[in-house]
């Protein structure tokens, strides 16, 4: 056997530890950039352990609930009997995945989808088309058991029924996703951000400044709808007039390019764009992090 099972129970404390303890079906995507969830950065911190993971929203509670639902369809209607272990490769401690549906009689797993999104539903049953991460996943769970094709069982639950996509083991892709693991890895471990991750500044005199940066920015914001109130009553009547020292004069707006036009037209607008340039932004992010 090309894994070894855990003793382990899925959500629970333990569960959530060992998880951090390696990468995951999930983790291997945000590596990979191809998750649109969660950021490199963001995987790095929770790893080296400056930021918790989000356990719960309104997609993951719909997709918790749903499958047991979906994983009882699968057996009646295949005729088999699904696990649901923690697994991790023989010789790759920190490959590891939670498995939605293992049959250990034929040697086939089953990755079970319930999206919150319609779309996705309707996508995957009338196009075969899911997303990239998806299929990135499951090779993930292929490669840490070493069976040679799985299922994505995308679950619809409005009509209770489920569509299955057979995805083969890509040995090449595997080899590549096991290199990228195993870099990030070597980042987490000694606690050098990898590209795209933000070393942390953390100090109390650079906090207060960005609090004040973004008070300002409140209260320019507040003033700025001022500002917009008080515009409108004196544009009110959409004429020129004078008030005393003040006053109200049509301007002209300054000519615009319809570039939608232009390309209509046959115009090659990107040979006249110019290179782009960097520049900083200044963001807040929802929770802060003290460490």
């Amino acid at each position: 056997m090309n894994f070894i099972v855990e003793n382990l129970i899925q959500k629970t404390p333990s569960w959530h530890s060992w998880r951090a303890e390696g990468i995951t079906a999930t983790d291997i995507t945000v590596i990979m950039g191809i998750n649109p969830y969660k950021s490199i950065d963001q995987l790095y911190r929770e790893k080296t352990g400056h930021e918790e993971p989000i356990k719960d929203n309104v997609a993951i509670k719909h997709g918790v609930e749903q499958e047991p639902i979906a994983r009882s369809w699968i057996e009646a209607h295949q005729g088999i009997k699904l696990d649901t272990p923690c697994v991790r490769h023989k010789d790759h401690s920190i490959a590891r995945c939670s498995l939605d549906g293992l049959d250990q009689v034929n040697k086939v797993l089953y990755e079970i989808k319930s999206p919150y999104s319609f779309d996705k539903v309707f996508d995957a049953i009338v196009f075969d088309k899911v997303p990239e991460y998806w299929t990135c996943q499951l090779q993930w769970q292929l490669f840490v058991t070493g069976y040679s094709h799985g299922f994505l069982s995308i679950w619809d639950s409005k009509q209770e029924t489920c569509h299955f996509l057979r995805v083969e083991a890509d040995p090449h892709l595997q080899k590549n996703l096991l290199e990228k693991a195993l870099e990030f890895w070597k980042h987490v471990e000694t606690l050098t951000p990898p590209e795209g991750a933000l070393v942390s500044k953390n100090s109390e005199p650079l906090r207060e400044k960005f609090e004040r940066y973004f008070k300002i920015k409140e209260n320019l914001k507040q003033l700025a709808q001022e500002e917009e109130l008080l515009k409108n009553e004196l544009f009110e009547n959409q004429e020129e007039y004078r008030c005393f020292s003040y006053s109200v004069k049509k301007k002209k707006s300054p000519s615009s390019y319809d570039y939608k036009k232009m390309q209509q037209d046959g115009i090659e607008i990107a040979n006249y764009l110019k290179p782009s340039s960097y520049h900083f932004t200044i963001t807040k992010e929802k929770d802060c992090y003290n460490f």
